[in-house]
């Protein structure tokens, strides 16, 4: 039982830790807030198959590559391919996700809009 608290800990953890950033990356590729938390919510539960990480470091550029795979994924899609986002969904964050950014943020988050979806994920990776 000892190793299932463990487990849980771990994972609980993670989540603390990295969700906001993995939904972040996720929306910052699909550029939809419920496809971004759709895509979190596979990359932890990719996360619980996982067997372990030498560090925190480790884990955090694990879930980053899981989370652009499941975004390039996700964009492959028939769905999505077949879909086309409502306008006032584009480059709209709500008023909980604005305060997530300090000004700072938000400078270089405009500028990596500016750039082609392929440079963009490169510097998400």
């Amino acid at each position: 039982m000892e190793h299932a608290s463990a487990d849980h800990e771990f994972f609980r953890h993670a989540v603390e830790r990295y969700a906001n950033m993995v939904v972040r990356v996720a929306y910052h590729t699909v550029q939809n807030q419920s496809d971004a938390e759709d895509i979190a919510q596979e990359v932890f539960i990719k996360l619980l198959k996982q067997p372990s990480f030498h560090d925190d470091e480790h884990m955090k550029a694990w879930l980053l590559t899981v989370t652009i795979n499941q975004c390039r994924d996700f964009k492959k899609s028939f769905w999505q391919r077949k879909t086309e986002a409502l306008p006032e969904e584009q480059h709209s964050f709500n008023s909980e996700q604005q305060h997530s950014f300090d000004n700072e943020q938000q400078h270089v988050l405009d500028e990596l809009w500016k750039l082609s979806p392929e440079y963009r994920n490169v510097l998400l990776d």
